[in-house]
């Protein structure tokens, strides 16, 4: 079902995708500053696609 939800709206999938990076990082870094590296790089990706 999701699938095709991505397929006709491609920017959904880009931001869902860029939602769960974040999740991620908050579920899986304890050490503080690897935490904040990996969220100096998702933030990258987020500047990188464009979103407002």
């Amino acid at each position: 079902m999701v699938e095709i939800l991505f397929k006709l709206y491609p920017t959904i999938e880009k931001a869902y995708n860029l939602a769960q990076g974040l999740n991620y990082i908050f579920e899986n870094n304890t050490d503080k500053n690897v935490a904040r590296l990996t969220l100096a790089h998702w933030y990258d990706k987020v500047k990188k696609s464009q979103f407002k």
